[in-house]
Order: C-alpha cells, then structure tokens, then sequence
C-alpha cells in the first residue's frame, strides 16, 4: 500500500493513465473506502478544489460524470505520499519571531 489515511499524495495516473486530467495534482487522503476491488484497495480523496470526475459504485462500476466536486475515491496505486511534512505558508508567516538574544 502506497498511502495512510491522513496523508497529502500526488495524483500519478488515472483511468486515462499518465494522461489522465487530474494527474499532477495534489489530493488529501481522507479515509479507506474499499480493501479490495478490481483496482486494488480505494481511498476516499479530497480534492482542495471541484474538479471534474467520474461516480463510480464501490465495487467501480461507472455511473456517470460528476461535474463539481472535491471529494472522490482512488485506488491505491494511482497515488504517491509526498514525503515530509508540508509547511502552511499563512501559518508560518503568522508564527511568532524569535528576537535574538542580546550578546
């Protein structure tokens, strides 16, 4: 398994391959949502913003196209965890300064 619940991972592929529309972009493991299916296990994703995508049953028979949306499942495999921890830009730069310590 390539990803944990809680994890930020990059898209890799989709059912396009590597040239799926949402490859490259970078999705919030929220949860599993399925051990095993065809594709491997799935998680629930969340995407920062609606994009377009396709509603699947949970055992991944296609529905039809969900026009707006944030929140999607994804196997496994299409995912990589990016490593480390990522930094909040608007928390940081609100953090407290240090003041040097006068010599």
């Amino acid at each position: 398994m390539n990803c944990k619940e809680g994890d930020l991972a990059i898209v890799v592929k989709g059912f396009s391959g590597a040239n799926s529309p949402h490859v490259g972009k970078i999705v919030l493991v929220v949860s599993m949502h399925l051990i095993k299916s065809y594709l491997g296990t799935i998680w629930n994703i969340e995407f920062s913003r609606p994009v377009l995508g396709m509603a699947t049953t949970s055992k991944g028979r296609f529905l039809g196209i969900n026009p707006s949306s944030t929140k999607f499942h994804c196997p496994d495999d299409w995912l990589r965890p990016l490593p480390g921890e990522l930094v909040d830009t608007e928390t940081e730069t609100h953090a407290p300064r240090k003041e040097p310590v006068p010599a």
